[in-house]
């Protein structure tokens, strides 16, 4: 299935000129093939009710669609055919999606946010240019519902506000660790107590830091938190520190977790004491 936007002028066309004794009739272009896969394309595309997708032509009428995330407002196509998202939208909503159907026909390709009907969620909007024989001959614009990814987008921002005043003030050292033990970030109390920038230490194993004798004790606690699932576990370890000597520390580890998956550690440590022989 294959949808093709004509010129608003329609395809040119000219007179065909007398046929000669030699000349053969044209041969006959082959019969498009749609593979099974494309028509299940299509159909899963149309049975999705947060994804929209309209061609519109120069006068930025709409004249072709899929999906259905209009229909759960209210809208079908074959009431929308022919009109311009001007007449459909109009007032605050057609100021913001107008820029993108303006770009489209001029070869951007833009993204937008707006407000979905009676202010239930918000819509992302992204236009893009058709071309044929790299001539622009319309555009096309997918409509997706991202409601739930802008209000996560929102709740990270806030959690990335409130672990900056925990964590990155904190006196306690703190690291954030990926959940094979590797250095994500580091507070100012952490990088005092190791003698190391976060630029030196991103991407380097917290084992590399520790005392051969400890790193099996330290890998059992990451693996209780990040892989079998506990909320937090601790262990005393010993870790070099910015002069070179080992420190006794104990080590706090919580889990940072989303959508049931543990994304990485927090690594809380406190000293335990003087620096030791390393025996």
């Amino acid at each position: 299935i294959r949808i093709e936007l004509a010129a608003p002028d329609g395809p040119a066309r000219s007179e065909p000129a007398p046929a000669g004794p030699d000349d053969a009739p044209p041969p006959r272009e082959p019969p498009v093939h749609v593979s099974p896969e494309h028509v299940a394309a299509i159909e899963a595309i149309n049975e999705r009710s947060d994804v929209s997708i309209f061609l519109f032509d120069h006068e930025q009428r709409f004249t072709a669609a899929a999906g259905a995330l209009h229909k759960r407002f209210g809208y079908e196509f074959a009431l929308m055919q022919g009109k311009t998202a001007e007449h459909l939208a109009r007032g605050a909503v057609w100021e913001l999606l107008r820029p993108g159907f303006v770009g489209a026909l001029s070869g951007r390709v833009l993204t937008v946010d707006a407000p979905l009907p009676a202010q239930r969620g918000t819509v992302e909007a992204e236009f893009r240019p058709l071309r044929r024989d790299r001539t622009i001959v319309g555009g096309m614009v997918t409509f997706r519902d991202v409601t739930s990814q802008r209000a996560m987008r929102r709740a990270l921002a806030e959690s990335s506000a409130a672990l900056s005043a925990v964590f990155d003030r904190s006196s306690v050292a703190m690291g954030l660790l990926t959940i094979d033990g590797r250095w994500a970030r580091t507070n100012d109390a952490m990088r005092r107590l190791l003698g190391a920038s976060d630029h030196e230490l991103l991407g380097l194993s917290v084992l590399e830091l520790l005392h051969a004798a400890d790193v099996e004790a330290l890998l059992r606690t990451l693996d209780t938190v990040a892989v079998v699932g506990a909320e937090h576990g601790a262990c005393t370890v010993r870790i070099r520190g910015a002069r070179g000597a080992w420190i006794g520390v104990t080590t706090q580890i919580r889990a940072v977790r989303s959508e049931g998956r543990t994304d990485g550690v927090v690594l809380e440590v406190t000293t335990d004491g003087a620096g030791d022989d390393g025996r």
